[in-house]
């Protein structure tokens, strides 16, 4: 049932949605996702959940709650661990579209950049992803400071889909 609503609600999702509506679509996504191990269903939810949070009205307090409540380092079930730290990382770029600068500054791309050194390859990809998004609204000196020193050793690591995540990344900041 879950995952017919997902694919019902995956059609109409986006900026067209009335703003009440598009705030329950979040709700609803980060009820369902919370506790899901069926990685199907979060999959779906979480593709919701990233396609939205670019549209709804997000307080700071709000999204620190949901980092908060996604970033699991310590949780015993290391597979609901993965599946938190992968939406995470896809989350953080849309997140930082509806926030002010000083806030994706001092929190989100700090998350971010902490999360370019995850284990696993998947959250490293998603983030450098979402460090596109916020590459492309923060000022050139945090670019320099902050992003590239992030980024910049990662275009000659060993794994192609980390390269290829940080080369797409270094040309959507570079087209912004």
């Amino acid at each position: 049932l879950q995952m017919s609503v997902a694919e019902a609600l995956a059609g109409v999702v986006g900026d067209n949605l009335p703003a009440d509506l598009a705030d329950a679509v979040v709700a609803t996504a980060f009820h369902v996702i919370r506790d899901q191990v069926d990685p199907e269903i979060f999959r779906g939810w979480g593709q919701l959940l990233v396609g939205q949070l670019p549209f709804v009205r997000t307080t700071p307090e709000t999204i620190k709650t949901i980092v908060e409540e996604l970033d699991r380092p310590d949780d015993p079930d290391k597979y609901r661990r993965e599946l938190s730290q992968k939406l995470l990382a896809r989350i953080i770029g849309p997140l930082s579209v509806s926030s002010n600068p000083e806030f994706v500054l001092n929190f989100l791309l700090v998350r971010a950049l902490a999360l370019l050194n995850d284990e696993k390859v998947d959250v490293r990809c998603n983030v450098i992803e979402s460090i596109g998004v916020i590459g492309s609204v923060v000022d050139s000196e945090t670019l320099e400071k902050s992003v590239w020193p992030g980024l910049l050793p990662l275009v000659s690591c060993n794994d192609p889909k980390l390269r290829a995540a940080v080369l797409r990344t270094i040309s959507r900041i570079a087209a912004a």
